[in-house]
């Protein structure tokens, strides 16, 4: 079978979303182009094709998942004053003044990390000392359930073993 560009890049996507991967090629990673092995069977590739073209498209917010996380909350200005993140037994925050916040974002989103930056944080730190406005907010939000969707994929590529 010959598979198209979209299949092809959806496939090295997947790739680079696996855990292994990413943990025994980190340093290479990080200096030049990384290698992308094969699969032994066509089902795999494909499989793993489709959860790349999946991440592609939440990744570039084509498609937003549907999750019920980071819904914004409280009474205020919408200023971005001191990023805050905290778990009760009861909730799970990312507060961005002392009154307002997303609800519903669990500690695994807040803590992932993308190219040595905590994704959340880094976006937040970079909107200290102003008022989002309500694009930004609803952003924020998207980020938050893409996070969540980042990781469900992660999880499902690394159920396939990938020759390395």
């Amino acid at each position: 079978k010959q598979y198209s560009p979209e299949e092809i890049l959806g496939y090295i996507y997947a790739i680079l979303h696996s855990t292994s991967y990413r943990n025994k090629y980190a340093d290479f990673l990080k200096t030049d182009f990384p290698r992308i092995p094969f699969v032994k069977d066509f089902r795999t590739f494909e499989r793993l094709s489709e959860l790349g073209w999946q991440l592609i498209q939440a990744h570039l917010m084509n498609e937003i998942p549907d999750y019920d996380l980071g819904i914004y909350a409280g009474e205020g200005n919408n200023e971005v004053i001191k990023p805050d993140y905290r778990k009760t037994k009861d909730y799970e925050r990312l507060y961005i003044n002392k009154t307002q916040y997303f609800e519903c974002v669990p500690e695994n989103v807040y803590q992932f990390y993308i190219g040595g930056y905590q994704v959340l944080c880094k976006y937040l730190k970079d909107r200290q000392g102003r008022q989002l406005n309500l694009s930004e907010v609803k952003n924020i939000r998207n980020i938050i359930r893409v996070l969540a969707f980042t990781i469900e994929q992660m999880r499902q590529i690394d159920n396939f073993e990938i020759d390395q």
